[in-house]
């Protein structure tokens, strides 16, 4: 009888680890990086930042202008008043910004829709 019971027990514990394990699937907690689209505010060489007006990242940001560390080798291709596609990467409290894209300008004569 108690083997049952102990056996029964072992059972509804799985069980509820497992369901509690699925109800946190669509949770990520452990996420470092997010999506971003905006506007190269200002570069700043030599803190090796770029300032970037953006709309909300979920999880993350509010829409505003946030400074984000950029790797030195990419702040020559950045200019202001460029459009960016990136991915912000948290490490330690610090915003960097990696797999940036810079959107092309749409041709001349054609407005932006």
């Amino acid at each position: 009888m108690k083997l049952k019971v102990l056996f029964a027990f072992t059972l509804l514990s799985v069980a509820a680890i497992n369901a509690s394990l699925r109800a946190c699937e669509d949770c990520d907690l452990e996420k470092t990086t997010f999506p971003l689209h905006g506007v190269v505010a200002t570069v700043n060489d030599d803190r090796k930042t770029i300032t970037v007006s953006h709309g909300e990242t979920k999880g993350l940001l509010p829409v505003g202008v946030t400074q984000f560390l950029v790797d030195p080798q990419l702040l020559p291709l950045l200019k202001p008043s460029q459009e960016i596609i990136a991915r912000i990467d948290k490490r330690n409290d610090q915003l960097w910004l990696v797999s940036i894209n810079i959107v092309p300008p749409p041709p001349a004569g054609v407005r932006k829709g």
